[in-house]
């Protein structure tokens, strides 16, 4: 890996571990709900994980698991594709050295 590869790749495990100190979180409402549910979940923002919202309208509060594994599937694809991206053709590997400090 050259050094824009592997700034790439820090940045999308920075961007990850970002996500998953301040996750998003979804408020749960029990009530009678149309269509014969007992509660229903609404988006209600992001917050650290240490610190989650407090229930004050609702039941409770938990981590938005299915929005917080999409934002890591399309971080690590669009970390995948920069990777690839940045990567130095064969053709243009003539210095070792110069591909190792990201000049080509």
């Amino acid at each position: 890996m050259n050094k824009r590869q592997v700034v790439a790749l820090w940045v999308g495990i920075g961007l990850m571990v970002l996500m998953g100190v301040v996750p998003p979180w979804v408020e749960i409402v029990r009530g009678p709900i149309q269509g014969g549910g007992n509660y229903m979940e609404f988006p209600c923002g992001y917050y650290l994980l240490v610190a989650p919202p407090k229930p004050q309208n609702c039941i409770s509060y938990k981590v938005d698991t299915t929005r917080l594994v999409i934002q890591f599937v399309l971080v690590a694809l669009v970390m995948g594709g920069a990777i690839l991206t940045l990567k130095v053709p064969r053709q243009n590997r003539a210095d070792p050295e110069k591909e190792e400090a990201g000049e080509l």
